[in-house]
């Protein structure tokens, strides 16, 4: 019987890996994407020329290039065999896009050649890295201050003190007649006077 297995030359990709791409479309990016994969993929079987591969090209791994993501470059969840990459944080450091998926390409694999009981970014999830041609770096050093959440803050007044600061889930207890506060020195009943953040 001639299996495709067995007529494929030690260190080759015959099963191509399927990247499905989500999220905002931008096919200068997948395609890079893409290509990196690719590379990558054969770094890897090169510096793991005992290790099979097949099982690993066969699953579709979905990229989502996410909007909604705020200060995390970019995160693998192995239920749903999804990527995420933060878009706006690399439209801003396009430089980083490739790394990112690296590092995060890499936890796929490493879950896959270790299993689950291996740390994220363990020696096991390194050498992947290292073998990918990638730094095995775990944290970005990308400028996320225009991405971090604004907590809304609450400021309200009493007879002593006009500077007292309440939280949303406060506010709205207040608001809607669930809750009164009064201060702790004067006694006196707290009044809303503007919304502020931090």
């Amino acid at each position: 019987m001639n299996d495709e297995r067995s007529a494929k030359p030690p260190g080759t990709i015959t099963l191509r890996d399927k990247l499905k791409f989500t999220g905002v479309k931008n096919k200068e990016i997948e395609q890079e994407i893409f290509r990196m994969h690719m590379v990558s993929m054969n770094r890897l079987v090169e510096a793991f020329p005992n290790f099979n591969f097949d099982d690993f090209f066969t699953i579709t791994t979905t990229v989502k290039l996410n909007k909604n993501m705020r200060t995390c470059a970019g995160r693998y969840k192995k239920r749903f065999d999804l990527i995420e990459l933060n878009y706006n944080l690399h439209m801003e450091n396009p430089g980083e896009f490739i790394p990112t998926y690296i590092h995060e390409l890499a936890h796929a694999v490493t879950r896959f050649m270790y299993g689950r009981g291996v740390q994220s970014h363990g020696h096991q999830w390194r050498s992947v890295m290292a073998a990918m041609g990638q730094k095995p770096e775990v944290y970005h050093a990308m400028d996320t201050s225009k991405f971090k959440r604004k907590h809304r803050r609450f400021k309200y007044s009493c007879e002593c003190r006009d500077n007292l600061i309440l939280t949303s889930v406060r506010h709205n207890k207040y608001r809607r007649g669930k809750a009164s506060y009064s201060c702790r020195s004067c006694k006196a009943s707290l009044c809303f006077e503007e919304e502020v953040f931090s």
